[in-house]
């Protein structure tokens, strides 16, 4: 009877419902965290970082629709969700869905974070074994226990979401996810808790960039919760966040001593008076509640200890780490803002002003003077459009350094069928012009966009090329992944004429264009724009300000690329693009070509002074008609046209 008293006993056990508790202290009574996965290792403890704790409370609010976690890094956002998923296969088993940006990151949360957890927490390895590659009930990513199974997904993968029905939803690095052929992947991950009245959905990331990130549209949908904190002066008490403007070292004198600067009296905290500020804070909402509780949490809140070096001081080590962020430019600038501050980027403030850039003009006109003392090259860009209909170009002169200067912008306005709105064009690229030492240069290389009228552009370019006349048909390829495109690949004749063309990659190109653009004129790797000649306001705007450079990502790997958000006229930059790049094509050797250009200018010197009559022009380029595919025919249809 012993032994049927134990089974009834246990049987008994499993029809009780234990009590709900918070998520954190299920977690004090449970969890010990490893030195692999904390820089503090030992029992959970819910007071060494107690903005932790709030938000675990909400998973289970039954007012709360979804809990957004907008947190900078190493703030302990992972270990509130794996807080929740232990407790809930402990305590309250279902199903448990995880969402990573892709398949490897899922399976990176399964090997870092969620085995140890099992593996230091009792209650939890009783109930889910060891996972064996011929268990279909425990794998890496998918785990039995009794009530329920926790899964991981990648969102790359459409597949994943299918067939999976969870309680819990959780998506993490949300940021970092794209859109797929499917649609939105948080719309998709919600679904797939539509039946549950009582679903828990989780969103956690560190953002990205303005108007790209997804985490800052959800925290602003939710009642923006921030951790407030309170003055250690007493006479003040003033309640308010940390921002990093209030970080001050300058007063000190050095970056050894940074002091955070209450907003209201001007109190100098040092860093232990910091911790003790955010020890003693709270979490309030600064918008109206409508089922969406947001939480957002910079890097300033850290009460882990500093890293080595410096001097168990985790002020000195924000400080240094801005610096660092800051020698990197734009780019480290973008991952501290995300990382550290918890917000979004935007690189507007960075974009150029093209006012400015116009205002700088300089006093050339090489349209009746010589070029530029220093010019030593000539290219040209160019591209072609049609709304309304023209040819746009730009030639621009290179010297030492690939120090530039704009010598005219040209839109050659007219129907494209229309062989007499080549003309112009065609003029412009047998152009001489004038040296500063007396002779003269021509074009060294066009590059013409064919991406638009390819039966058109090829056409013209082959007649070009046929009487010496260098342009050549190009394409801009933009970035995707890991792979950026150089500024010019090797050319190709993979068109319908066999024509060579070249593959521009749009944001190496557009880079080093902004680079130029940015510094003050004179020296290597500067540009010079005169007065008139095409440049004026508008070239500027369409130069620095139709699009700008963000971070994206594909395969949950980020990648640089340029967006124009608001479809402004971009010609000028595409077209400068295709003249920086033809001008790299030639792979210049400045020495070199300094000397053959006097040489050049001591011949044709010359030759002025001995002919008695100025030469003949070069015999003209014809203008072709529009290439078209001819149709097949019969071998009898061919005979009887002969």
């Amino acid at each position: 009877m012993g032994r049927v008293d134990t089974v009834i006993e246990r049987a008994f056990q499993l029809l009780i419902i234990p009590e709900p508790i918070p998520a954190y202290q299920w977690a004090a009574e449970n969890r010990f965290l490893p030195s692999e996965v904390t820089a503090v290792q030992g029992m959970y403890d819910p007071e060494f970082a107690p903005f932790q704790k709030e938000p675990q409370d909400s998973f289970f609010d039954d007012d709360v629709q979804v809990t957004v976690l907008q947190w900078a890094a190493r703030q302990g956002k992972t270990e509130c969700i794996n807080n929740l998923e232990g407790c809930s296969i402990d305590r309250d088993p279902s199903n448990i869905l995880v969402a990573y940006p892709t398949i490897d990151s899922s399976e990176k949360w399964a090997k870092e974070m969620f085995e140890p957890m099992r593996d230091n927490t009792p209650s939890i390895k009783a109930k889910i074994s060891e996972p064996k590659s011929r268990d279909g009930d425990n794998t890496i990513r998918s785990k039995k226990f009794p009530g329920g199974r926790i899964s991981a997904i990648g969102t790359n993968s459409p597949s994943g979401f299918r067939q999976i029905q969870a309680r819990i939803v959780i998506a993490d690095e949300i940021d970092a996810m794209e859109d797929g052929k499917e649609g939105d992947p948080i719309t998709l991950l919600f679904k797939r808790a539509d039946n549950y009245a009582d679903s828990i959905q989780v969103l956690a990331s560190t953002p990205t960039i303005k108007g790209l990130s997804r985490i800052q549209t959800w925290f602003e949908k939710g009642d923006q919760r921030y951790w407030f904190v309170k003055c250690c002066n007493d006479a003040c008490g003033h309640w308010q966040t940390l921002k990093w403007e209030q970080l001050d070292w300058s007063k000190q004198g050095t970056r050894d001593d940074p002091r955070y600067i209450c907003e209201e009296c001007g109190h100098a905290h040092n860093d232990k008076e910091r911790v003790r500020m955010v020890r003693n804070g709270e979490w309030r909402p600064t918008a109206t509640f409508n089922g969406v509780r947001s939480y957002h949490l910079n890097g300033l809140y850290s009460v882990f200890p500093a890293k080595k070096g410096f001097k168990n001081n985790k002020m000195i080590q924000f400080v240094e780490e801005f610096y660092d962020a800051k020698e990197q430019g734009s780019q480290g600038l973008q991952v501290w803002t995300n990382t550290f501050k918890a917000e979004v980027f935007d690189d507007s403030a960075e974009q150029m002003d093209y006012e400015a850039i116009h205002a700088r003009a300089e006093h050339y006109d090489p349209s009746d003077e010589p070029i530029p003392d220093g010019s030593l090259m000539l290219v040209l860009g160019a591209d072609v459009q049609g709304s309304p209909a023209r040819i746009e170009a730009e030639v621009v002169a290179y010297g030492e350094g690939f120090e530039s200067w704009g010598l005219g912008y040209y839109q050659f306005m007219g129907d494209l069928e229309d062989p007499e709105t080549w003309k112009p064009f065609r003029d412009l690229l047998e152009k001489q012009w004038k040296l500063y030492n007396g002779g003269s240069l021509k074009l060294a290389r066009g590059f013409i966009d064919m991406g638009h009228r390819d039966d058109l552009v090829l056409p013209f370019c082959k007649s070009c090329l046929a009487v010496g006349i260098k342009l050549y048909p190009v394409r801009g390829k933009g970035t995707e992944g890991r792979n950026t495109p150089p500024i010019v690949g090797r050319p190709s004749k993979n068109n319908r004429l066999r024509l060579p063309h070249y593959m521009i990659g749009d944001v190496a190109t557009k880079k080093s264009v902004y680079a130029d653009v940015a510094r003050e004129p004179g020296g290597s790797h500067t540009c010079h724009f005169p007065k008139g000649n095409g440049y004026d306001l508008e070239y500027y705007r369409q130069l620095v300000a139709a699009e700008r450079l963000v971070m994206k990502y594909q395969g949950g790997r980020p990648y640089q690329t340029f967006i124009n958000p608001e479809k402004l006229p971009n010609e000028a930059l595409d077209i400068r693009k295709y003249a920086y790049a033809a001008a790299v094509s030639l792979d210049p050797r400045w020495n070199d070509i300094a000397k053959n250009v006097e040489k050049l200018a001591t011949k044709q010197k010359e030759e002025a002074r001995v002919a008695p009559k100025p030469l003949e022009s070069a015999r003209p380029v014809a203008v072709p008609r529009p290439y078209r595919q001819q149709r097949r025919t019969s071998f009898v249809n061919r005979w009887r046209h002969h």
